[in-house]
């Protein structure tokens, strides 16, 4: 007997952005879903301590996704750790420590942008929201990978006017966004 597959939505999500011919340049299912487990990780040490979690994502020595050392940095930086030697690195990751109304805090700022194309590398951006980012440096874009509450969600979040309304943004769109 052959039963139906049942995916959950962000399965779903995670299979569509795979198989699209854009993503399959940039990002393998196998590392999202690893970004999104290590954001249900280290989203609540982000909110508990109010402030911004970053590190590597790539490759250990067996082939398996892994995380580099987590840092912790302010409300509103974080600065990568050393270059670690035992990964092979495909990306950056970081949170966006916890909800403020000053702050457009659910989008990907310039900044993320710019620090992941200077090292030449992808980026994935959990917000405090709940949301998921991925920032394809290749294609000069940033994808939802999944929406609010898919990832841990600070307890003070509110949904905000500047909240995005699309899934998919390019990059010049942001900076346009940060500079109103």
């Amino acid at each position: 007997m052959n039963l139906p597959l049942i995916y959950s939505p962000l399965t779903k999500a995670l299979l569509a952005l795979a198989f699209s011919a854009s993503a399959a340049i940039s990002q393998d299912a196998g590392e999202a879903a690893f970004a999104k487990a290590l954001a249900d990780r280290i989203q609540p040490i982000s909110f508990k301590e109010n402030r911004e979690l970053c590190g590597y994502i790539g490759r250990d020595v067996f082939g398996n996704p892994a995380s580099s050392e987590i840092r912790v940095g302010t409300y509103a930086t974080c600065t990568l750790p050393p270059w670690p030697d035992k990964l092979d690195v495909t990306a950056t990751f970081h949170t966006h420590s916890t909800y403020h109304p000053d702050y457009i805090s659910e989008f990907p700022s310039p900044d993320d942008i710019e620090s992941d194309l200077a090292k030449d590398l992808n980026g994935y951006i959990a917000t405090p929201g709940g949301r998921l980012w991925f920032n394809d440096t290749a294609g000069r874009t940033i994808r939802l990978i999944c929406t609010t509450g898919c990832v841990p969600q600070d307890p003070e979040f509110q949904k905000e006017t500047t909240d995005p309304d699309l899934s998919i943004y390019s990059h010049a769109h942001l900076r346009k966004i940060f500079s109103n």
